[in-house]
C-alpha cells in the first residue's frame, strides 16, 4: 500500500461514538432501557444492531412505527438526558486513539469529527474524555446537513469548511452508514472493526483497522 503524503492539509474526519469514545456499549445499553418502556422490549444487543450509527431523529421515527404511536412528548428530552448522565459517569476513549491522535498532530493533519450525534452531546463526550481540545473548531454533526449518513453531506461539510478536496481527506468509521457516507464523498476510509466485526466492514467497502494505535502507520507516519 502506498504511504500518503505527510503534507499539513491533509485532513483525518473522525466518527465520535465506537472511534474516539467508547460510548457504544453505554448508548445500547440506555437505548434499549428507553425503548423498552414504550414497549418494544429491547437488549443492548438488539439496540446495537437496529440503530448503531444512526441519529437519535431516526431512532425516534423507527420506535413509533414499531408501537403504532407517538412517543411520549418527554421521553426525547428524558431520554437524551439519561445517556448523557450514564456518559458522564461511565466513558472512557476508545483504546489506543489518544495516542494516534498526538502522533498525527505532531505530524501536521488536520483533525475533525463528523458524527451523527448532537453538538450538545459530542462537547460532553469529548470533554469527558480529555479529547476535546484536538478537535474544537472543527466538529461537525448530523444536524448541520439536510442528509445525514450514509447521504456523503456530513464529510463534505467538513473538507469544505476545513478547505481540503475530498480526495485529500481520510475518515475513520465503525458503523456501515459511515463507511457507505465517506465513500460517496470520494475519501478514503478506515473502517474500524470493534463494533460492526471485520466482515461487515469489509463488506461495506472500507479498509478494516482492528487497532486504532495503528492509524498513523496506516497514514504512512
Amino acid at each position: 500500500m502506498a504511504q500518503m503524503n505527510r503534507s499539513p492539509d491533509r485532513l483525518v474526519i473522525f466518527d465520535c461514538d465506537g472511534v474516539l469514545v467508547d460510548s457504544e456499549p453505554i448508548a445500547a445499553r440506555l437505548t434499549a432501557e428507553a425503548v423498552s418502556e414504550l414497549g418494544w422490549e429491547m437488549t443492548a444487543e438488539l439496540a446495537k444492531s437496529e440503530f448503531l450509527g444512526d441519529t437519535f431523529s431516526n431512532i425516534i421515527r423507527r420506535v413509533e412505527e414499531k408501537i403504532g404511536a407517538k412517543v411520549p412528548e418527554d421521553w426525547p428530552t428524558r431520554s437524551q438526558r439519561n445517556l448523557l448522565a450514564a456518559l458522564e459517569r461511565e466513558l472512557t476513549p476508545v483504546s489506543g486513539v489518544r495516542g494516534a491522535i498526538e502522533a498525527l498532530v505532531a505530524n501536521g493533519v488536520t483533525l475533525a469529527v463528523g458524527s451523527q450525534g448532537s453538538h450538545e452531546k459530542m462537547q460532553v463526550t469529548l470533554a469527558v474524555t480529555g479529547l476535546l481540545p484536538f478537535f474544537e473548531g472543527r466538529i461537525f454533526s448530523a444536524s448541520q446537513v439536510s442528509h445525514p449518513k450514509p447521504a456523503p453531506d456530513l464529510f463534505l461539510l467538513a473538507a469544505a469548511t476545513l478547505g481540503v478536496p475530498p480526495s485529500r481527506a481520510v475518515v475513520v468509521e465503525d458503523s456501515t452508514k459511515g463507511v457507505k457516507a465517506a465513500l460517496a464523498a470520494g475519501m478514503r476510509v478506515l473502517g474500524y472493526t470493534a463494533s460492526v466485526g471485520h466482515a461487515a466492514i469489509v463488506s461495506a467497502g472500507a479498509e478494516p483497522i482492528d487497532d486504532l494505535a495503528d492509524l498513523p502507520a496506516r497514514l504512512g507516519f
